[in-house]
């Protein structure tokens, strides 16, 4: 089994075919979704219009989906200051590439394949529509999201490669990259489905990841984004018509063993709809609003709808916020909505009340919540819940050394106490029940834990400070009751991570 590495960004590896307007100086190219102060460049097949260099690196300042003008430096292309003007359109072939793709080292190029053959697309379609004959049941098919750009297609991509997993991330090798929306409405990698028909992305492949990006679908008659069994759908903005199509649906769920946390959905005719079944489903700290009825389910099978539900909130929706709910869900706790609604709760479940003031600023979609919010600190801790926000914030937020809880919604709170320090977990195995542990500093100015062992086996997770206190002696004494041990000690440097010791001590009777 290996994972199969493919990369997207602007152009892909080939580039795109584009056109220019002497009047203006505009280059043409249909929906290109480059962001103000991009840096691209230029080659052809003839020759470039007069005024151009082959390789040059220009910055692009958009003038419409189709046109864009070239400037200097980014700051030119973001104050619109500095263009960069020609005097003929160029013959042959010209293409475009973006400096992303440009800048790639060999190495950052080999982890995509053979060199001049590499898996580099221009979009999340191209990746699909390449790898989908190539794939195997072995192997996992991941597309790293290198930059932040709109892709605007007009045909449903339906994730349906059979591979063990596919995973579409916007990071690479672990690392988040610009094309993450980070929190920020319409920010980051966008995949923009302009037609009334068909769907942004419709998930068929089991155990499928879609996760950190933005689904735009303002004109779809059918769902942004679907679910199927196994699947995840992690830290997304869905981003509908307001409310678009009658019949548009920002995310359709309710598939076995899948996860939907942490999403935003606006925009649409209905938020969330739950399909009947849905064993197994995890469905907490999503945000809907802004649609024309928040949580929805298909009439007529509300009693066939299962699950898990916690920490949604679904408030400031047109029609209703939410729906019937099926006795069948398997849980439902600490859901979110304004007074009078039949907010979800199962199995002697909470909910909690709010309104569109517990955001900072709804009405410009800035959905992190207001401090004093009543949500704050409200989330059920639930087993296996979503670690990081929406905007990959901890979670729960650091409190100082506080007593830490989970917010409901997608966004956690920032409390004001900054990062959390760097820890050491120690693992002391062997340890007599009933011993007293003591860990300090080795100039004994700091305690950092004093406790008895309960077990054999004593797990301590303690603060780094990255000076004198890391410094520990550690002591474990058992004197006050039979069987008695003989005092053990031992000093150790700790720094962020985690170790074991085996703690060998001599009985004294």
């Amino acid at each position: 089994m290996a994972i199969i590495y493919s990369l997207i960004c602007f152009g892909g590896r080939t580039g795109k075919t584009v056109t220019f307007t002497v009047s203006g100086s505009v280059v043409n190219l249909t929906n290109h979704g480059l962001r103000d102060g991009k840096g691209v460049a230029f080659t052809s097949t003839g020759t470039l219009p007069t005024g151009l260099t082959a390789g040059t690196i220009y910055y692009v300042r958009s003038t419409g989906l189709n046109t864009f003008t070239l400037h200097s430096t980014q700051a030119d292309a973001i104050s619109n200051t500095g263009q960069v003007t020609f005097t003929t359109t160029g013959s042959g072939t010209r293409s475009v590439k973006g400096e992303y793709f440009l800048s790639l080292t060999p190495a950052q190029l080999a982890r995509y394949g053979a060199a001049g053959s590499e898996r580099i697309y221009d979009g999340l379609r191209s990746w699909h529509i390449a790898r989908n004959s190539l794939c195997t049941e072995y192997d996992e098919e991941w597309a790293e999201i290198g930059e932040a750009f709109t892709e605007v297609n007009t045909l449903t991509m339906v994730l349906s490669m059979q591979s063990a997993r596919n995973v579409i991330t916007p990071t690479i090798d672990g690392v988040v990259t610009e094309a993450f929306h980070a929190g920020k409405y319409l920010s980051g990698y966008i995949k923009h489905h302009d037609n009334s028909a068909g769907s942004n992305i419709s998930v068929s492949s089991y155990r499928a990841i879609i996760e950190g990006i933005t689904l735009l679908s303002p004109l779809s008659s059918t769902h942004a984004i679907s679910t199927a069994n196994g699947s995840s759908v992690d830290r997304c903005f869905v981003v509908g018509g307001f409310p678009g199509p009658s019949t548009s649906i920002g995310i359709l769920s309710g598939n076995t063993l899948s996860y939907v946390t942490n999403n935003v959905v606006v925009g649409f005719a209905e938020g969330v709809r739950f399909q009947q079944y849905g064993y197994g489903l995890i469905f907490a700290n999503n945000l809907m609003t802004k649609n024309t009825r928040g949580v929805y389910t298909i009439s007529g099978t509300t009693s066939q709808i299962f699950g898990y539900f916690y920490n949604n909130i679904s408030v400031g929706n047109t029609t209703s916020n939410w729906h019937t709910q099926s006795g069948q869900i398997e849980r439902a706790t600490n859901n979110a909505g304004a007074s009078g609604d039949t907010i979800w709760t199962k199995s002697g479940g909470t909910s909690l009340i709010c309104s569109t003031a517990d955001f900072v600023d709804w009405g410009n979609n800035d959905f992190r919540l207001v401090g004093g919010s009543g949500l704050i600190d409200s989330g059920a801790a639930f087993f296996g819940f979503p670690t990081q926000d929406v905007a990959r914030n901890e979670r729960p937020a650091y409190a100082g050394g506080g007593a830490e809880q989970i917010d409901v919604g997608p966004f956690e709170k920032d409390l004001g106490f900054g990062p959390r320090p760097a820890s050491h977990t120690l693992t002391l195995r062997n340890v007599a029940i009933g011993s007293r542990i003591l860990i300090e500093s080795q100039d004994g100015g700091t305690v950092h834990y004093n406790a008895l062992a309960s077990s054999s086996e004593v797990v301590a997770t303690i603060t780094v400070y990255g000076d004198a206190r890391d410094q520990w002696v550690i002591k474990v004494r058992k004197a006050s009751e039979s069987p008695f041990y003989i005092p053990w000690s031992t000093l150790t440097t700790v720094t962020a991570g985690e170790s074991s010791i085996y703690v060998s001590q001599t009985p004294d009777e």
